[in-house]
């Protein structure tokens, strides 16, 4: 631990962090069918406030009709424009083609990134395989790559699509917590992780730091499933310095998000 960390010092006293910038890239929102989660819509920004979360990239990946999903999460963008950044969703088992709704996610309401998540690509979910370099994906990976737009990716995206399209930030959901696949994938620039996980080994930061850089770390927390101050302690619990920490919690986030 950097017990000369101002902003750990300001956490622990329980003192509020208006000099940080903390965006948390992986954050769902709406209401889903098959769990109860209360807070998963305006609470979470009533959370942020209380945590100290500057920014929020929400997702409504979870919701059985993506374009519902996409909506909800613009209209929350739209009601707090300072501290909620939409990330759209696809699904390829949908009606309406892929590329026509991110455009329209992009293009109409203002989504600055794509979350993909196993639900439409692991076996145990999917009616039929996914092939994630096929001509609708293809659309999806280029429209995204011309612009430099992040992808949040759990499942769908394998090690082909992040070689081919070097424009887009790719950032692996839950990827702290999965040194074999950040050393394999490494040697991609274009490749990043985020923090979200249940539990992650506190030398899985150090590792992740020798070998990406911090400046391919990000902070996220999975909310509602996980707390936003529960997460604090993966960055501030660790052997980054005071500069260090800030670029993992929000400044490598801004960059790749153009803020």
């Amino acid at each position: 631990m950097n017990t000369d960390s101002g902003i750990l010092r300001s956490a622990l006293a329980g003192e509020p962090l208006d000099d940080v910038l903390v965006i948390d890239v992986h954050v769902h929102w709406g209401r889903w069918l098959t769990m109860n989660l209360p807070a998963a819509e305006d609470g979470i920004v009533r959370k942020m406030r209380r945590a100290g979360v500057s920014k929020a990239c929400v997702n409504g990946i979870l919701n059985p009709d993506v374009a519902e999903g996409n909506d909800q999460v613009a209209s929350a963008a739209k009601r707090y424009p300072d501290e909620i950044i939409g990330f759209a969703a696809l699904n390829p088992y949908q009606p309406r083609p892929m590329i026509d709704e991110l455009r329209r996610c992009v293009e109409e309401l203002g989504m600055r990134g794509l979350k993909v998540h196993q639900m439409v690509s692991a076996p145990a979910y999917s009616p039929f395989p996914i092939d994630p370099l096929d001509a609708a994906w293809t659309q999806v990976w280029e429209y995204l790559d011309a612009r430099n737009m992040p992808v949040l990716w759990h499942g769908v995206v394998e090690e082909a699509v992040i070689a081919r399209f070097s424009g887009i930030p790719f950032v692996m959901a839950h990827g702290l917590s999965s040194p074999a696949t950040f050393r394999a994938l490494a040697r991609y620039p274009n490749f990043h992780i985020e923090t979200a996980s249940t539990q992650n080994t506190r030398w899985y930061m150090a590792e992740a730091v020798d070998v990406l850089g911090v400046d391919r770390v990000l902070w996220g927390t999975d909310a509602p499933l996980d707390d936003f101050a529960h997460r604090w302690g993966v960055i501030l619990d660790s052997d980054l310095s005071e500069d260090e920490q800030r670029m993992a919690l929000g400044g490598n986030a801004a960059r790749l998000l153009a803020l």
